[in-house]
């Protein structure tokens, strides 16, 4: 699932998030409201540079890893950098 991200104009450390028409199917398409909610607030963080747990792949490709400790699931999606 990709999610791209772009540098804010008026804020460096902050960045514009563009969701791929595929991800943004899959996010609402989950059953799971915890997990969409949870996401979205992950993704919500990212756009005000709180990356978190985010390793580099490839050139300009990022992934970011959500846990969760209760379900001991990993969600893992990529970000491309603009």
């Amino acid at each position: 699932m990709f999610v791209i991200l772009y540098p804010s104009e008026y804020n460096k450390q902050m960045y514009i998030i563009k969701r791929l028409d595929e991800f943004s199917r899959w996010l609402n398409g989950l059953k799971d409201n915890k997990t969409r909610i949870r996401l979205a607030r992950r993704l919500e963080k990212a756009s005000r540079g709180l990356l978190g747990d985010v390793a580099p792949i490839g050139e300009g490709v990022y992934e970011m890893r959500e846990f969760s400790v209760l379900d001991g699931e990993c969600i893992t999606f990529s970000i491309v950098t603009g």
